[in-house]
């Protein structure tokens, strides 16, 4: 789900060193002696053309927009501090283990969908252990033993089978994602254990951040921080941070690109 927020927010470091150029291009081009410099469109360090956003109800995403981002200033971001003081790291990345772990019968049943039956044996197997030598998923027993897990949603089986993305939207509490992307997360937080047992207090640890609350804020806190302090404009950071990433992972799911390579070590 969107631990896309935006869960992996590896692009958000990227977005942070090029959000002000990309929002600067809003504006009119330099001029040098009267006539309009060139700008040329680089697809790795500029925002996609506004054509290629399907961003329709931006008014009323920017509105929903500014309130979670007060909502998040006065409530969860105290709500967030008092957790981070009061569970020593070690505990908040242990918790934050177990709510990836209760993640797996929606990823297990996406990758059935997706017709990969290996990555879904791998899923179940993951789980299995997890829940049971990993004490709950507390500990990774699974990677330990050099079973490694992936994530995939229900907004990524919609893809795989051609459904189009729909506008971008902003949703009260949950932030951004798309109409294909929004459905998905509803489907994908049915399947969710915690979404059962958590009765009233659901919204907080399941809508809020696609079904890790407070751990994943707390993972991805000081990269949305920098983020909103270099960004010109924040809603457009967002926005083209969520679309690419989301691409990104939509894309190296349904094989369509492969996965950066990494350096060697030295």
């Amino acid at each position: 789900m969107r631990h896309r927020l935006l869960p992996g927010l590896a692009l958000l470091g990227l977005a942070v060193l090029l959000t002000p150029g990309c929002a600067s291009q809003t504006g009119p081009p330099p001029t040098v002696t009267g006539t309009p410099a060139a700008l040329e469109y680089d697809e790795l360090f500029d925002e996609p053309a506004d054509e290629d956003i399907q961003d329709p109800y931006e008014r009323t995403n920017r509105s929903v927009f500014a309130g979670n981002r007060n909502l998040d200033r006065f409530v969860i971001e105290p709500i967030a501090r008092a957790y981070s003081f009061a569970v020593p790291r070690g505990a908040r990345r242990a918790i934050r283990r177990a709510f990836v772990n209760l993640n797996s019968p929606s990823i297990f049943v996406n990758d059935l969908l997706q017709l990969s039956p290996k990555r879904a044996g791998v899923t179940g197997s993951r789980f299995v252990i997890n829940s049971t030598v990993g004490v709950a998923g507390l500990w990774d027993a699974a990677a330990r033993m050099g079973i490694e897990g992936h994530h995939t949603d229900f907004g990524i089986t919609l893809a795989k089978y051609g459904v189009d993305s729909g506008p971008y939207l902003v949703m009260p509490l949950v932030g951004p994602t798309t109409a294909r992307d929004a459905f998905g997360d509803l489907v994908d937080i049915l399947m969710l254990p915690q979404t059962w047992f958590l009765g009233p207090t659901t919204w907080v640890f399941v809508a809020y951040q696609g079904g890790d609350g407070f751990t994943l804020r707390d993972v991805h806190h000081d990269a949305l921080v920098a983020l909103e302090e270099t960004s010109v404009d924040f809603y457009i950071a967002m926005r083209f941070a969520y679309l690419t990433n989301r691409a990104a992972e939509i894309h190296t799911m349904n094989g369509e690109a492969k996965k950066p390579v990494e350096a060697d070590s030295p």
